[in-house]
């Protein structure tokens, strides 16, 4: 059973915490423009690099034919 929010991306989670003022790690590239408007605001002076994406999807769904050839070309440009 999940107690906390769960978020599909860095950009819902950075809406989530915008509406509600809460805590969010989030990547700080992506985020500059809030964070020189003060929109956000950065907590601590570290930063964690984190290289890594993940495709993701949920459990119950299936995988699909359009799926199985954004995977297969993903795989493909990664690894050329």
């Amino acid at each position: 059973m999940l107690r906390d929010s769960v978020f599909d991306s860095s950009l819902t989670m950075a809406k989530a915490v915008l509406q509600i003022a809460g805590v969010v790690l989030l990547p700080i590239k992506m985020f500059s423009r809030e964070l020189q408007q003060g929109r956000l605001v950065k907590l601590f002076d570290i930063e964690i690099a984190g290289g890594r994406y993940w495709l993701t999807r949920f459990k119950s769904k299936q995988m699909t034919p359009v799926m199985k050839s954004f995977l297969d070309w993903l795989r493909k440009t990664t690894t050329a």
